[in-house]
């Protein structure tokens, strides 16, 4: 006869709630332990899931232009660092023109203050001649 086991519904339901649902591991090869998936990605839907980040970056990088949910496929979009909103407000098109006409700004203000420097030599000039 087979002896029968039973879950003990607390310590394994949780381990494996805490599986990643791309690998299905909790621990991924370099022993990181998987991570709720609001921390990665920002879904519509009420999914609650873990991932690991290794297979969140296989995972986006495999996708086209569109993400979505891992589970119900909802619209989602993916958590940037403070590093990435940078660099994509950078390469933006409304950047582009605040820099160039900031550029403008310092030209023009560099233009008065050398016209206003070489006038104020000139008024020097003729205030010493005069005395």
């Amino acid at each position: 006869m087979m002896k029968e086991t039973y879950i003990n519904i607390n310590e394994e339901c949780d381990a494996i709630d805490e599986l990643c649902v791309i690998c299905l591991e909790r621990t991924d090869q370099n022993k990181i332990v998987s991570v709720p998936h609001n921390k990665l990605l920002t879904c519509e839907c009420e999914c609650r899931y873990y991932v690991h980040p290794s297979c969140f970056d296989k995972w986006m990088a495999n996708r086209p232009t569109e993400v979505s949910c891992l589970i119900c496929l909802s619209k989602a979009s993916p958590v940037l660092s403070c590093r990435d909103r940078v660099f994509i407000c950078i390469r933006s098109r409304g950047f582009a023109r605040i820099k160039r006409d900031c550029w403008h700004c310092f030209r023009w203000f560099m233009c008065f203050i050398s016209l206003f420097v070489t006038l104020r030599i000139f008024d020097d000039n003729n205030y010493k001649t005069e005395s």
